[in-house]
């Protein structure tokens, strides 16, 4: 009985902690806040005739199925004006006289999807909407080409390695672990040899 007690406890546990996650009313760390990303976009001044908008989900607890479009203009950095949660984040181009000509009939573009006819249409990896609490809200670059006639958006790397300077490869971590590894044996290895070597570890046959 007591077995089942407690199993019943931890599903209705469980069951608490997906119910909140779904509202989205988890208390984060200390350390970390929700923030509103902030995105750079380069690479759209080399397709000038067409008009791009960024259109994602963003949401707190469940989504609600409603798409936010926000203009998008070469190397202008701009909020999301997120809630908790972003979702299916994707970059769209349409040549600018027929956007224009579509937007006038419907400002609300709904029209404007991946399946619209003629439009370039590219997924976006989403920023995070969580940072640390004591640092300000960096700028997510990313970077747009067209390739083989396909948009293409890809996320660049942190100021890190746009200063040149890669981030340790998993290869590199690895050797220096091992490096580490094979240090410490010796080490252990040289103290159980020193150890061995005292008078109380040798036998009685050899002190004399």
């Amino acid at each position: 009985m007591l077995r089942i007690a407690k199993g019943l406890t931890l599903c209705s546990l469980m069951l608490a902690l997906a119910s909140s996650s779904s509202r989205g009313d988890i208390p984060l760390p200390p350390n970390l806040r929700y923030i509103d990303p902030i995105v750079r976009f380069e690479g759209i001044a080399k397709l000038p005739e067409y008009e791009f908008r960024l259109r994602f989900q963003t949401f707190t607890g469940g989504p609600s199925g409603t798409y936010t479009y926000r203009p998008v203009v070469e190397g202008n950095a701009f909020n999301l004006n997120a809630q908790r949660r972003l979702l299916d984040m994707q970059l769209l181009g349409l040549k600018r006289d027929e956007f224009e000509r579509r937007a006038k009939a419907d400002p609300s573009l709904r029209w404007l999807t991946d399946e619209t006819p003629h439009v370039l249409a590219a997924d976006v990896p989403s920023p995070s909407t969580v940072g640390k609490s004591t640092e300000k809200v960096p700028v997510t670059n990313y970077r747009v080409s067209l390739k083989d006639g396909k948009l293409v958006v890809e996320r660049v790397a942190d100021e890190e390695k746009k200063a040149g300077v890669a981030p340790p490869s998993g290869t590199w971590i690895a050797g220096i672990a091992l490096a580490l590894a094979i240090a410490g044996s010796g080490l252990w290895l040289g103290r159980g040899v020193r150890f061995a070597a005292l008078p109380w570890r040798r036998p009685a046959h050899e002190l004399n």
